[in-house]
């Protein structure tokens, strides 16, 4: 359950406003002033009663919208500008990467899908290298993160850095949340790429993920219908479909890529379609 959202200031109350009132169907919107830390954001939801029936909080503040999971006692937000993003798009590699190869990107445009946007972190290294993005969600509170992630980062980048206002540009996070609802529209063109991250299968005790992924996984779940979504991807047709993947889990729906590409923990399976 997700309930309540706090903004960090009253002069963002009216902006706190609109996005309490899309993402939440009981809007219980608070003054946050003092409760941006996890400790006194538990200590302001046992003064409401609500202790032992969330577990997701939105905050919103001057640096956007962020989800605190008080279980893990971690916040999550989509980041298109902070030091660790802005370090890897300028030391990430470029066309050397792996996710670069995977996709054919050479410096030529490529119209590609993410049909699995989550926070949006591929998609902005793929917009980068100079690809168009459209990016689908279709988890409400993931989807609520990304657009404002975007928001936030327009904002920042149009007075302060010229080239991820570029990079930006090329990102479009559509209304479609699903490649069904896509291709069903009058207007659709297959893309060069569809891009597939589906959520990993969760690991054991012993090898655990980040608590960012964790947090994914909670509101996600486990993409049980991975296999459908690969076979739904290749049946629209691109020039290839890109699944990254656990480096040692199966393949998608049993189907064997054209190639693969491999990093440490990770894989890039490649459909080559057409």
């Amino acid at each position: 359950m997700i309930s309540g959202l706090f903004f960090s200031h009253t002069s963002l109350s009216k902006e706190a406003e609109t996005v309490a009132g899309n993402l939440l169907s009981r809007s219980a919107l608070l003054d946050g002033c003092d409760v941006l830390s996890a400790k006194k954001l538990d200590q302001a939801i046992d003064l409401l009663g609500l202790s032992e029936t969330v577990r997701f909080v939105w905050l919103y503040h001057e640096k956007g919208l962020e989800l605190f999971d008080r279980t893990l006692a971690v916040k999550i937000k989509a980041d298109f500008f902070g030091p660790t993003v802005s370090y890897r798009l300028r030391n990430g590699g470029g066309f050397g990467q792996m996710i670069a190869k995977a996709v054919g990107a050479k410096g030529q445009l490529l119209r590609i899908i993410d049909a699995t946007a989550g926070l949006g972190t591929d998609a902005l290294v793929l917009a980068s290298l100079g690809c168009e993005v459209r990016l689908l969600e279709r988890q409400p509170a993931v989807r609520a993160l990304l657009s404002d992630g975007i928001k936030q980062a327009t904002r920042f980048a149009a007075n302060k850095d010229e080239r991820l206002m570029e990079t930006l540009s090329r990102m479009e996070l559509l209304h479609e949340p699903t490649l069904d609802e896509l291709s069903e529209k009058d207007s659709w063109e297959p893309a060069d790429v569809i891009y597939l991250d589906p959520m990993f299968p969760k690991k054991s005790k012993q090898a655990r993920v980040k608590k960012e992924m964790q947090v994914l996984q909670a509101l996600v779940g486990e993409d049980d219908d991975a296999d459908r979504l690969l076979e739904r991807a290749l049946q629209c047709t691109p020039k290839r479909v890109v699944v990254k993947r656990p480096r040692v889990a199966p393949y998608l729906a049993g189907k064997t890529p054209s190639h693969s590409l491999l990093g440490k923990s990770n894989r890039f399976d490649v459909y080559i379609v057409h």
